[in-house]
Parts: structure tokens; sequence; C-alpha cells
């Protein structure tokens, strides 16, 4: 039973101590052995020492911290949804997502200005993992849109000042820009 070969998660339990030594990417919590990464579990039986071995594709879990790409999925009132497609730079062959929530100031009266819209390639940080979701925040210059097309026409656009403007029909739109809107390249 023990010398298959298996994926197992971050917090998975592996094994019992009674059975097996903890080894690399594996820790013990009580008497449970539980996975630190995402890899294939090796089990020795001869040794009795279990490994678990990442592999180098980044499957794309998020830590607190991490910069991320992504692109806007849906925008509901003060939620916005983002598939995760990059974290540090690094591509992902994940369906992660990330939740960025949007809290108007007080004073503003009924509407908060739409700074994100479906299809916004943006980059983001990720500040909290609570409850099993990802938390985003682009409350930093360095966050924001990185990449977008005309929301009327779907023509390119240009930054002009803190707002974008289309270069075919000349339409002005709200977003939340990041300092390197523009020279972005898509990949």
């Amino acid at each position: 039973m023990y010398k298959k070969k298996r994926l197992c998660v971050p917090g998975e339990i592996i094994g019992v101590i009674e059975e097996f030594m903890p080894s690399k990417n594996v820790y013990q919590e009580n008497y449970n052995l539980r996975s630190k990464v995402v890899g294939k579990i090796f089990f020795d039986p001869e040794s009795k020492i279990v490994d678990i071995i990442s592999p180098s594709l980044n499957l794309g879990y998020p830590k607190i911290n991490d910069e991320v790409i992504g692109i806007v999925e849906q925008v509901q009132g003060g939620i916005i949804s983002v598939k995760i497609i990059e974290i540090n730079n690094k591509p992902v062959h994940s369906h992660f997502i990330g939740l960025l929530i949007l809290r108007s100031p007080p004073l503003e009266k009924v509407h908060a200005k739409m700074i994100l819209k479906s299809g916004d390639l943006i980059r983001a940080k990720v500040i909290s993992l609570t409850n099993n979701l990802i938390h985003l925040s682009i409350n930093d210059d360095k966050y924001g849109v990185i990449y977008t097309k005309c929301s009327f026409c779907g023509g390119d656009v240009q930054a002009v000042g803190k707002r974008i403007q289309c270069l075919q029909c000349r339409m002005v739109d709200e977003r939340k820009l990041a300092n390197d809107f523009g020279r972005f390249k898509k990949h």
C-alpha cells in the first residue's frame, strides 16, 4: 500500500509517525505526517522514510506577499474575481481565483468609480489566504491594470493621466493603472 507514488497537496495527511519518519517536505503534526508542498509521495519501506518530491512546475498555490498577474473575470459590486495566470513572474497551470474587495470611501455617493473591468490584465499582491480564499490588493502604484482594451469598441488604449483613452473611438475610461501600464508586454 505505501509503495505507491501519488500526488498530494499541502496539509494532506500522508501517514502516521508510527509507520514512517518525516523527511523532505514532510512535517509532523501530533501523530500525523503531513505534506508541506504539492508533489508526489515516495515511501521507502526499508528505511521507513517518507518524502514529497515537488515538481519544478509552479502549480499555482500563491503565498502571502506573492505578486500575481491575472485576468479580471467578474466585477460584481465591490468584489472582483481574478483568474491567476502568473505568480512571481512564473506562469501557473492552475485555475485559482483571487478576490479583490474594493471599499468605497464613505463620502462617495452611490457608485464607486469602476477602476477594473472584465478582461483587464492586472498585477496584484496576495495579502491574505483567510478561509481558503486568495485575497488580493492593488493598493500600491505598481499594482493595477497593466494591459487592457477599450471597453466600448475593443480598440487599443493609451494612458492619459490616470485614465485610459481609446485610440480608435476616443472614449475615455476610468482604471486603476499600474505605474508600468503601456510598457507591459503581453505574452
